[in-house]
């Protein structure tokens, strides 16, 4: 068991470097990257959840196979292992980056989540001023239908033939505050929720425990997400988001 010591203790301590370099990039990932409930949304947390995993056993449970004292190779060894444990964690990273909420969208009467690889990157390009993507969350905005008759009909082809559709394509975005009125004629009062899902009162209870004394306030527009639909929060007779609400037992919004 004595040479085996001197395996634990470095394997032990790569673990360590390796925890406190993971933690802060997924606490970035979680606090801007998929905010709130954006992370179930998307159902990101199983693809987190392995990256993670993988970066704490690949490094150290090489290092600790590796490992001798006064071993000669050693510097090279480690160097290989980083390499390794580098090149598999920014692979995972790419991935989550990829899938990443980079606008929610209004479209039409609800909201929907665009991920950063659905993006038309030519489209992306002729984005409005004021309206660009951000490292630090999705942003949030509105998609209006193109006024020319032949940018409207390419539009409908595209979606219908499995290709990008508006939401897709950032030049026709406006701002929120552009389409109150349409956000404003479009809401929904909140109690729908509870109804099309046939959510019990203790359970309805829990749900809007975090709204304030009374949901008379709120109203709703759908959400559509990768992993799991939910609603988005508005403050009744306002363009204002109060936040999202993603449902636990498959609740949805029935459409």
């Amino acid at each position: 068991m004595t040479g085996l010591k001197p395996r634990f203790y470095a394997g032990g301590i790569h673990l360590l470097g390796s925890l406190a370099l993971a933690l802060p990039i997924v606490g970035f990932i979680y606090f801007f990257w998929y905010p709130g409930s954006l992370a179930a949304a998307q159902g990101v947390g199983t693809i987190i959840g392995i990256l993670l995993l993988a970066h704490l056993i690949l490094g150290p449970v090489l290092l600790t196979l590796v490992y001798k004292p006064h071993k000669k190779e050693i510097l090279f060894d480690l160097a290989v292992i980083l390499a390794i444990q580098t090149a598999a964690f920014l692979y995972g990273l790419k991935i989550i980056e990829g899938g990443r909420p980079l606008y929610v969208v209004l479209n039409v009467d609800r909201f929907d989540v665009v991920a950063s690889q659905d993006i038309v990157m030519a489209s992306l390009e002729k984005v409005p001023e004021g309206l660009e993507p951000s490292w630090f969350g999705p942003t949030w905005v509105a998609a209006r239908l193109p006024s020319e008759a032949t940018a409207r009909e390419a539009l409908m082809f595209s979606s219908l033939g499995g290709g990008a559709d508006l939401p897709q394509l950032p030049e026709y975005y406006v701002s929120l505050e552009s389409m109150s009125d349409s956000i404003q004629f479009r809401q929904r009062p909140i109690h729908e929720v509870k109804i099309a899902n046939k959510i019990s009162a203790a359970e309805w209870s829990r749900w809007l425990e975090k709204l304030g004394p009374s949901d008379t306030g709120f109203t709703y527009l759908p959400l559509r997400a990768n992993a799991r639909d939910g609603v988005v929060l508005v403050e009744a007779g306002t363009t204002k988001i109060k936040g999202i609400r993603i449902f636990e037992n498959e609740f949805g919004v029935r459409r």
